[in-house]
């Protein structure tokens, strides 16, 4: 969580491995239980979820997860507060693969371009660079 919202996690309410062998369990089921207090906080809608879910390995993680992403990427596409309109995003996408250096570049989400996935990975590369093993790229 700190990751998509710095300063959200209070590291004094983590239980931080080694866990001992009794009650190791727990201790990671609070933690979990601590993911979910994080996501209520930031106004996921957790219903019907709860840190054992998390620990399992349930599907419901997935309803986390998504919201997890679908906030961290709206942060990104908020401009003074406003989430952007697509042809500010598309500017903005356009300018980082310039600055970077890449020649990829679209004009419209429609772009038929855009189905290779090449301008998408070489956005991540420019946002940061490294991330994308860009040698297996076809």
């Amino acid at each position: 969580f700190d990751k998509i919202e710095k300063g959200s996690v209070s590291w004094k309410k983590v239980n931080t491995p080694p866990f001992k062998a009794l009650g190791g369990q727990m201790k990671q089921i609070e933690n979990c239980n601590y993911a979910i207090e994080l996501g209520q906080g930031l106004g996921f809608v957790l219903v019907g979820i709860d840190g054992k879910n998390i620990h399992d390995g349930d599907r419901l993680t997935l309803a986390l997860v998504w919201q997890m992403m679908r906030h961290y990427t709206l942060a990104m596409l908020t401009h003074d507060g406003k989430i952007m309109k697509d042809n500010e995003i598309i500017a903005w996408c356009n300018e980082k693969l310039t600055a970077a250096g890449k020649t990829s570049t679209f004009s419209s989400f429609k772009e038929s371009s855009l189905s290779n996935s090449r301008t998408i990975v070489d956005l991540i590369d420019a946002i940061q660079p490294g991330y994308i093993k860009l040698r297996y790229r076809h």
